[in-house]
């Protein structure tokens, strides 16, 4: 018997966790259960469907690591210079 409350009910409300300074590009779908990685750029389109490592570029369906990308010791933006904190 199909009962879809019992068949779908172990993936509801899982947590998608941003370890910070990503940026996500536009019509991004993050299913449930994934850690996108520190300073992780997802590209727009993709579908994150496993957890992306730390400062990397990301794009595709299913999502897959591009390149690896250095992070910056410090970053000029319009409202002053500061350095990024990379180990919290």
């Amino acid at each position: 018997d199909f009962h879809p409350d019992l068949e779908f009910s172990m993936y509801e409300n899982q947590e998608i966790i941003l370890e910070g300074e990503n940026w996500i590009g536009a019509n991004v779908t993050i299913l449930g259960g994934v850690v996108i990685g520190r300073g992780t750029v997802v590209g727009a389109g993709s579908v994150v469907v496993n957890s992306l490592p730390a400062y990397s570029v990301c794009v595709g369906n299913p999502c897959k690591v591009l390149k690896k990308r250095i992070p910056a010791d410090s970053v000029i933006s319009p409202f002053g210079e500061y350095t990024p904190n990379f180990f919290k």
